[in-house]
C-alpha cells in the first residue's frame, strides 16, 4: 500500500520546514502533490526526493540551482554519482571545518575580526557570496577568509573599482571555463558507451587536468602582465623626462 502523509507529517519524516517543502514545490524541486479536494498528499518519491536534496545540500554543498538540474538529469536515467563526481570538487570546502554554517553579517564581522566599514567594502567589490536575502541573507567560511583579503586591500589603499574590475573579469573567465569544460570533457563523453566508473573517472580527469592549466596560466600570464606594464611605465617617466 503506498504510503500518503500530509505536508506536517512529510516535513517531520523529512527533517524540513513545510514552508521548505512548499518552496521546493514552487521552484520545481518537489513535485506537487496528489490533491483531493483542497488537501494535499505526498507518498514515498516526495520523501525521497527531500532526503535526496538535503543531501545534497548538507553533505555535497550544492546549491539549490544545480540540485534542479542534478534532479532533472536523474530523473532521465543519468548516474547520480558520475554527475557529482565534478561538483564534488568545486563545491567542496576549501576550509577544514567540522560543518557549514551558515553566518548571520553580525556573526560573520565576529568570526572575520573585523568591523563593517570592511563588510560593505568586500560587498560593494563583489568578494562575498551570501544566501538569501535582507535579514535572511546569510555567509559561509569562504566569506570569512575572503574578508581577510578584502581587509588587507582596503589597508593597501588600493582602489574598490579595481577589487570590482577583478571580480567581474574573473567571473567572465569561470563562466567561459565552464563552458571549456562541457564542450571539450563532458560532450564527448556522451557519445561513448561507458560505465559509470569510466565517465566518472573520466570526468575528474579532464577536472583536474583543466584546473591545473587554468590555475598555472593565471598565474604565469599576471607575473609577465604585470612585468610588461611596470616596463611600459617606467619607460613612459623616462619618455616625459626627455621631452621636459
Amino acid at each position: 500500500m503506498t504510503l500518503e502523509m500530509r505536508i506536517d507529517d512529510l516535513a517531520q519524516r523529512a527533517g524540513v520546514p513545510t514552508r521548505t517543502i512548499r518552496y521546493y514545490t514552487q521552484q520545481g524541486l518537489l513535485p506537487s502533490p496528489a490533491l483531493r479536494g483542497r488537501v494535499g498528499y505526498y507518498d514515498e518519491q516526495h520523501l525521497d526526493r527531500l532526503r535526496l536534496i538535503k543531501e545534497l545540500q548538507e553533505k555535497r554543498f550544492l546549491p539549490l540551482s544545480v540540485i534542479r538540474t542534478i534532479v532533472r538529469h536523474f530523473e532521465s536515467g543519468a548516474d547520480l554519482e558520475t554527475m557529482l563526481a565534478p561538483l564534488d570538487m568545486v563545491f567542496r570546502p576549501r576550509w577544514d571545518a567540522p560543518e557549514q554554517r551558515a553566518l548571520t553579517r553580525a556573526e560573520l564581522a565576529r568570526e572575520a575580526g573585523v568591523d563593517a566599514s570592511v563588510i560593505e567594502g568586500a560587498e560593494h567589490m563583489g568578494f562575498l557570496f551570501p544566501s538569501g536575502r535582507g535579514r535572511d541573507r546569510r555567509y559561509t567560511a569562504d566569506d570569512v577568509h575572503i574578508l581577510a583579503v578584502a581587509k588587507e586591500w582596503l589597508d593597501l589603499g588600493l582602489p574598490i573599482e579595481l577589487g570590482r574590475h577583478y571580480r567581474a573579469t574573473l567571473e567572465e573567465i569561470a563562466r567561459m571555463q565552464v563552458q571549456a569544460f562541457r564542450d571539450a570533457v563532458v560532450e564527448p563523453l556522451a557519445h561513448e558507451t561507458l560505465s559509470p566508473d569510466e565517465a566518472r573517472d573520466r570526468l575528474l580527469e579532464g577536472y583536474h587536468g583543466m584546473r591545473r592549466v587554468f590555475e598555472q596560466l593565471v598565474s604565469m600570464l599576471h607575473r609577465k602582465l604585470l612585468q610588461v606594464s611596470v616596463e611600459k611605465h617606467f619607460a613612459s617617466e623616462i619618455d616625459d623626462e626627455v621631452a621636459s
